[in-house]
């Protein structure tokens, strides 16, 4: 099982080879995902492997009669299958106008993520909080530490009291 998206994968597949083909298949979704949110045409190459990679078979799940009612099962997917079901999520994401319309990149430098705002909820700047706005936000902290600080207090150079109380 692919732990997080619950799919299985058969126990025949080369798991590095799948490994290596899922890492071409999220780049080209990148691709394509960073052309919709910054309203630019993807490449070509792009474009044509995720087609050709949606374009494969997919086993329905099996419906199997249980002590507790019936109930869909998975069957374990093929290289190509496991492929095939990623392209065909990152289609259903770009067929839907208001899953697009909620595309998003992460503001930070370190970060590549193209994430989708959740319905309803207020603009973000980040994918996550948790590590890239807790990042940005540190990092802007820090920045400002090192500036150094500014007194706006007026002082009397001729007053020994006035700069004895702006060394407080």
């Amino acid at each position: 099982v692919i732990v997080g998206v619950g799919i299985e994968v058969d126990a025949s597949v080369d798991r590095g080879a799948l490994l290596t083909e899922l890492r071409e298949l999220r780049e080209d979704a990148w691709e394509v995902l960073s052309g919709v949110v910054h309203e630019r045409p993807s490449s070509s190459f792009a474009v044509q492997r995720i087609e050709r990679w949606a374009s494969a078979d997919v086993p329905p799940p099996r419906l199997a009669n249980t002590l507790h009612g019936p109930q869909a099962r998975m069957v374990a997917l093929s290289q190509s299958a496991t492929c095939a079901r990623a392209a065909r999520d990152l289609l259903d994401i770009l067929a839907s106008p208001d899953v697009r319309h909620r595309l998003r990149e992460c503001a930070s430098e370190e970060c590549r993520m193209i994430y989708v705002l959740p319905s309803g909820s207020r603009e973000r700047r980040w994918c996550s909080m948790s590590q890239c706005g807790n990042r940005a936000k540190a990092a802007a902290h820090r920045a400002r530490s090192r500036q150094p600080r500014e007194r706006t207090a007026d002082v009397d150079v001729t007053d020994d009291r006035s700069i004895k109380e702006l060394g407080r």
